[in-house]
């Protein structure tokens, strides 16, 4: 159900259907005269019970304490509020201007603003739409600015008209019409400068934003020029035109292959109808970096919201939207499931809750308390009576809102009912301590949250008119970031140096050492800032949200560099190596580790399913020491001996081996072949294009039975490949006889390969052995039916021996335009694991056309 906001309306006026009166030239108009309306305006209802208002709510005037309000209500609403009647000069400034601000902008309806050089009277149908919203934005007080000089000469009513059904709320302020106005178009860029990561087979994506701060319309045009390397980037558009107070996204799209590792620079030019900034230039630079390890938890197979994770990274609390429950996850319990509302975890797995005790009861209903609960005690336990509180005057006595590294709570204490609560924080030594009772907090306060170290308590308080205002608590400090602001702090670092939050539509950034706060917009889209969590290096994360509930399809996770520089966190992803990150859409980032690695939120993954989910950018990582490599053995007949094989695990990650036993031909023999005839690729005949989205988790193929080889080329999938316009096309491994030698005899059982599309159709195709380039007789082929985005297994339907010759492995694919369909990895390329053709007895190879990669096809043999 929509949450109303505190605004009172009125039954509908009733109105006089006389003439209104002639205003003044210029005209203005601030609604702090005390009447309503205002002396020669006129309110017409045409439909619903809303009307137009005088509020105090809202203010934008100087010093001024009304506007004008139009609430929302259920039914159609269709309200007018006009102007006396204005005389135009023939001569002079034309611009009507006016300040206005939405309320529940999620539910928009339809603001406008219309003209009658005849009747003031709706009803007669003779007014003139000359402005609705171009872009809603939510309680951001916008100045409007709309050229009447078409009616010069003229007399007009200038009518404020709002539309809707139990919509939005709209409030107008500071109308002026006719004085002096510089009606300059004025352009903004930011940023002005990009850099952008891709991976070396992939793309990615930013964009600059053109903004026209002027009010006269703003024309632009943009160039770009490569400074090394030419035809990585893409931009879009070129050329365009802005509108007063409207912004422009500028899409720009990163292409990694065929290029090296490495550096890539351009410029980016816009040129304007600014006489003041005539043109701007943007350096560009393209990072092309090689896959990164990641490692992904799904905690909940739905959209939630994950509330904290604890500074080592080992436990993650959340909760879904509604309701009192919450979950817990480590790596050793997986999720478990809570009846209590969640709102922190420290470093041993203690989470705070928010629980209905049974044995705590008031007027016979179990009492809302804030308490303990871990996995190794799983009983909620109530962190006690407040000495101040001694009894239970409602059924809701305190809640629990945060905890630190070492198990430091903070909540909030109902002292007088719901009329006075204050934040306290609680140790399991000291008990209760009422930091909510200060000289500089008189009215209520709660928090949010507390730091990992416990040095830093944030949340709100209220502040005069302001119901809720950020704050935190640091030492024996109490801060405002500014009283006079809403907002709230949602997060501090764990070294106490930086505190976050939202104030406004805007996010801050307060820097505890040199106590100076940024305030920073959101560049990214229309919606507010919710900053959740920031680094002890001074990176931002959080979400925008356009209104509640806080669902698709505003609601999008972002990043604030320490420099300032806003992004999404697809791009801060591709940044640190996880390029399938660009075909998420990520709703939010609500926290993240003490040492940044390991981020919890919510977003929708590369199969269109809403997760929550735990990504760890630095995983562990095992690594292998086998000591001896060799072993050899001399026996007797019917002779016995041991020997001991060390393995040892250097890295730390898990190590999980399998000893394999596989019986080789002694002395086995290499089958020469005759050396091929390379081709030279031509780019114009064989057009390859790749597939943005695999999910690039897959493991790597493992041996399932003791006797199993595989014969590979490739790591773990990437990406896949298909042809720019559709059509046929083969993609094969060779795999020389000094790998297949040793295992004359043994059967070719499967073949693995990864698929990315679905195909038209798709074929299987062993050959012999023919020379280094090209294959030799058919000896198998097999069509089958494969799953999308996953490794399949196709297991031969005849027996097939192995010579010891080289055995190639390969697909003949067809396919439509659009389509990608064979899987490869992210290279080094290995010229006999990527070979490719349209023609099989002329073949190239994937790093021809500069794609460093291999194809994902694996050969299982089994021994005979």
């Amino acid at each position: 159900m929509k949450t109303k906001l505190l605004f009172t309306f009125f039954a509908a006026l009733i109105f006089l259907c006389i003439k209104p009166a002639m205003a003044d030239y210029p005209f203005t108009e601030d609604f702090e005269s005390g009447v309503f309306p205002p002396e020669g305006w006129t309110i017409y209802n045409q439909a619903g019970s809303a009307t137009w208002e005088q509020t105090s709510v809202v203010n934008h005037t100087p010093e001024g304490q009304y506007s004008a309000l139009h609430n929302f209500a259920s039914g159609d609403q269709d309200g007018w509020l006009v102007t006396p009647q204005i005389s135009m000069p023939t001569e002079g400034y034309f611009f009507l201007t006016f300040w206005d601000i939405n309320g529940d902008a999620s539910w928009y309806g339809k603001n406008s603003v219309l003209v009658s050089n005849g009747s003031h009277d709706p009803a007669d149908n003779e007014y003139v739409e000359v402005w609705t919203v171009p872009e809603v934005l939510q309680e951001v007080w916008v100045q409007v600015f709309i050229d009447l000089e078409e009616y010069a000469g003229e007399d007009i009513y200038i009518a404020f008209r709002y539309e809707g059904d139990y919509a939005h709320i709209w409030a107008v302020d500071d109308i002026e019409l006719g004085e002096e106005v510089d009606a300059s178009p004025v352009m903004v860029v930011t940023p002005l400068e990009v850099e952008q990561s891709v991976g070396q087979t992939g793309t990615s994506t930013n964009r600059i934003n053109i903004h026209n701060e002027g009010i006269g319309t703003l024309t632009y045009d943009i160039d770009f020029e490569y400074i090394d390397e030419e035809g990585w980037l893409e931009v879009n558009p070129l050329s365009g035109s802005l509108d007063a107070n409207s912004t422009k996204v500028i899409d720009l799209t990163f292409h990694g292959m065929g290029l090296d590792f490495g550096s890539y620079s351009a410029t980016i030019t816009v040129a304007s109808n600014d006489v003041d900034n005539p043109q701007v230039t943007i350096p560009v630079t393209m990072n092309v970096i090689d896959v990164g390890p990641v490692n992904l938890v799904i905690l909940q197979d739905t959209y939630t919201f994950p509330v904290a994770i604890s500074e080592n990274g080992q436990h993650v609390v959340g909760t879904p939207f509604g309701g009192q429950s919450g979950y817990y996850w480590s790596e050793e319990t997986g999720v478990v499931n809570l009846t209590a509302s969640v709102n922190g975890v420290s470093n041993s797995g203690v989470v705070v809750v928010t629980y209905n005790d049974p044995d705590l009861l008031h007027n016979g209903n179990p009492v809302e308390v804030a308490g303990r609960w871990s996995f190794a005690n799983q009983e909620f336990e109530f962190l006690g009576m407040h000495p101040a509180v001694p009894q239970f005057s409602m059924s809701s006595y305190n809640s629990g809102y945060g905890i630190s590294s070492d198990g430091t709570i903070v909540g909030m204490q109902y002292h007088d009912g719901f009329a006075d609560y204050r934040a306290f924080s609680w140790t399991e030594d000291d008990g209760y301590d009422d930091i909510g009772i200060h000289p500089s907090l008189p009215q209520n306060n709660r928090p949010n949250g507390i730091n990992a170290s416990g040095g830093i308590v944030y949340g709100w308080s209220q502040s005069g008119n302001i119901g809720r205002s950020p704050v935190f608590w640091h030492g024996d400090d109490v801060v405002f970031i500014d009283e006079n602001a809403g907002g709230e702090a949602y997060g501090a670092s764990p070294n106490e140096l930086f505190v976050v939050g939202n104030i406004g539509n805007n996010g801050f950034i307060r820097n505890t050492s040199t106590n100076e706060t940024v305030i920073f917009e959101n560049p990214l889209n229309p919606g507010r800032l919710a900053p959740t969590a920031v680094t002890n290096e001074g990176y931002v994360f959080g979400f925008t949200a356009e209104g509640f509930p806080p669902l698709p399809p505003g609601r999008r996770a972002f990043v604030r560099n320490p420099n300032g520089v806003m992004t999404t966190f697809n791009d801060y992803a591709l940044d640190r190596g996880w390029f399938d990150a660009a075909d998420w859409t990520f709703y939010a980032i609500s926290d993240v580790s003490g040492d940044s690695n390991r981020f919890i939120g919510a977003g929708i993954d590369t199969d269109g399913n809403s997760v929550s989910f735990m990504i760890d950018f630095a995983p562990a990582q095992p690594v292998i020491d086998v000591n001896p490599v060799t072993l050899s053995e001399s026996l007797d007949m019917g002779g016995f001996s041991e020997q001991t094989l060390e393995i040892s695990n250097n890295g730390d990650g898990d190590l999980i081996y399998n000893a394999l036993i596989q019986y080789v031909i002694d002395d086995a023999k290499v089958q020469e072949v005759p050396v091929g005839r390379s081709r030279s690729a031509n780019k114009e005949s064989l057009q390859l294009n790749k597939k943005e989205g695999t999910d690039g988790f897959h493991p790597e193929t493992k041996s399932n039975d003791k006797n199993d080889v595989i014969l590979n080329y490739d790591g773990a999938n990437v990406d896949a490949i298909g042809l720019l316009a559709g059509g046929t096309f083969y993609g094969a491994a060779r795999y020389t006889s000094e790998m297949v030698a040793p295992f004359g005899g043994y059967i070719l059982e499967s073949v693995d390969v990864y698929i990315g599309d679905i195909p038209t159709e798709i074929k299987l195709i062993v050959w012999d052995a023919g020379t280094t380039t090209t294959p030799g007789a058919l000896m198998h082929e097999q069509v089958f039916t494969p799953t999308a985005t996953s490794w399949n297994t196709i297991i031969l339907d005849e027996s097939l021996e192995l010579s010891g010759a080289d055995l190639w492995v390969g697909f003949e694919i067809t396919h439509d335009v659009d389509v990608f369909v064979l899987g490869i990895d992210g290279g080094p390329a290995i010229m006999d694991g990527n070979l490719l053709t349209q023609d099989p007895t002329e073949w190239e190879h994937l790093s021809d056309y500069g794609l460093n990669a291999n194809w994902n096809i694996r050969a299982r043999l089994q021994y005979g």
